[in-house]
């Protein structure tokens, strides 16, 4: 062999071992790479993932609390309207109560709350108060039920209350109190 076919034999494997080793280093640059590349993308990801999730959970929380506030202002105006519906509603009791308290019925009525009244009493001393707005119907309430019948110091709107002294008993059947007690259990 000569010379330059010794040469040319040597630079094959030279270039040969040079190739493969450069393949080598080449592939284990590449997968270095990769796997950094890979990983990053990862990284990325996760980030995106985390960013998106905080996001969509500080949106919900928006929305939440939009959703919370507005609840608040419909029931607001919900309780508002209701408040002014029952005081409209009982308006037009009052005026109906002031209505019937002029007519004979309500005197009927009087009497019969009366007897209730003498009933409970059960023959016991009892006093018999009218609101001082029903005034004029003291004489005749006291002939019809024989029971003594005073003018209350406070007005209450019409019906009577009695007083029981020896069993320590208030009887109130006012339209004021009865007013009260439909108010508190009223709802529209």
């Amino acid at each position: 062999m000569e010379i330059n076919e010794k040469l040319e034999v040597f630079y094959g494997a030279a270039i040969g071992a040079a190739n493969s080793q450069s393949a080598a280093i080449l592939g284990e640059q590449k997968n270095i790479y990769q796997s950094a590349m890979e990983e990053h993308e990862q990284s990325c990801r996760a980030a995106l993932e985390s960013s998106r999730r905080i996001f969509l959970e500080k949106q919900k929380k928006e929305v939440n609390r939009q959703a919370a506030e507005q609840m608040m202002t419909w029931k607001k105006d919900y309780q508002a309207r209701r408040e002014q519906k029952t005081r409209e509603l009982f308006e037009i009791v009052i005026k109906k109560l002031a209505s019937y308290r002029q007519t004979d019925g309500y005197e009927t009525f009087l009497l019969a709350q009366i007897k209730k009244a003498e009933e409970f009493a059960q023959g016991e001393e009892m006093i018999i108060f009218i609101s001082p707005s029903d005034r004029e119907r003291q004489t005749v309430l006291q002939e019809k039920s024989g029971c003594k019948v005073e003018i209350a110091e406070d007005e209450f709107s019409g019906g009577i209350r009695a007083v029981i002294p020896s069993k320590n008993v208030l009887i109130d059947e006012s339209f004021a109190e009865r007013m009260r007690r439909a108010q508190e259990t009223c709802w529209i």
